[in-house]
């Protein structure tokens, strides 16, 4: 059994507070749990949140924080970090977590583990009833494979596939194909994280939505190793992704160690490579589908052959 179980919640620095609150709630339609004088706490389900927002200069990535699977995995856990001579910190009961830990990871990001987080009776009546679960960040880090032995040896996560030496994904004990993605980037930085919807038809509104609002960054795609269907939005002011995805594989064979993928346009979207044009003469000013919402989805294309044709 993994004692990590999911992706739990994420704390952000952001330079414009009130556009963050606004962005997640109006455009990415979660509930607004709670917000005082430079902090903002919101969520999608009955979990008191998702996202802990605080003012920063500069947008940031505070911490991850992971939900273990109880109060033993912890325990476990903090063993395996202590043997390993990571320096593990006990955290306060702080706005509905118990029982925390944190600590760095090999690339000085701040995770947490807690073994739980308080919920309320029901879903807040705000939040768009399509959000299903928070999924998975993605964070930009200098050696995705050298950091990929600390999250499997110590933390416990388990690969489910790699593009290259660029994109590692690795995932928790829910079984979803990746709970968190480390992708090669010049320094660690929050890529984006995912929302997993109901359907189809969550995933086609919230683009219509992202259309209408200006925040839509790139159209419908199929990635390959997880095999979502995915539209992404995003703030630009406070460098804030959010993807939207449903049918996210789900993997059940512990053992599974996944594939090695090559990097190209229809690794990040199956649905890529057009067909044959022949002797129509292409719109310059549709959407090119190869050029990735995502800096991660950009690395993971790799370079794309220019064709003068």
């Amino acid at each position: 059994m993994e004692d990590i179980e999911s992706f739990g919640y994420l704390a952000l620095g952001v330079p414009d507070l009130q556009r963050a609150i606004t962005y997640l709630s109006d455009v990415c339609r979660l509930a607004v749990v709670d917000q005082n004088e430079g902090m903002a706490f919101l969520t999608g389900d009955e979990r008191h949140h998702w996202f802990r927002l605080e003012v920063r200069d500069e947008p940031e990535l505070i911490r991850l924080g992971f939900q273990a699977a109880g109060p033993d995995s912890v325990e476990r856990l903090v063993a395996r970090l202590e043997k390993a001579g990571t320096e593990v910190a006990e955290v306060p009961a702080d706005e509905g977590i118990n029982g925390a830990v944190r600590f760095l990871d090999p690339n000085g990001l701040t995770l947490e583990v807690y073994p739980e987080m308080s919920v309320a009776a029901v879903r807040p009546p705000s939040a768009y009833p399509g959000l299903h679960m928070l999924l998975h960040a993605v964070v930009q880090v200098p050696d995705p494979l050298a950091s990929t032995r600390f999250y499997e040896e110590v933390l416990g996560f388990r690969r489910s596939d790699r593009i290259a030496e660029l994109v590692v994904f690795l995932r928790a004990g829910n079984g979803y194909h990746h709970s968190i993605a480390l992708a090669r980037g010049g320094r660690t930085k929050l890529d984006h994280v995912a929302v997993h919807v109901h359907g189809l038809d969550d995933v086609m509104r919230v683009r219509s939505h992202g259309m209408a609002t200006g925040t839509l960054s790139d159209d419908v795609v199929r990635h390959t190793a997880s095999g979502s269907i995915s539209v992404y939005l995003r703030d630009e002011v406070n460098d804030l992704g959010v993807e939207f995805c449903t049918q996210h594989a789900i993997i059940d064979d512990i053992d599974y160690r996944g594939r090695v993928l090559v990097p190209s346009p229809t690794t990040v979207n199956i649905w890529s490579d057009p067909f044959p044009a022949g002797e129509w003469v292409r719109d310059p000013t549709r959407v090119d589908g190869t050029r990735g919402a995502t800096d991660a989805a950009r690395t993971a294309i790799g370079p794309v052959p220019v064709n003068n044709s």
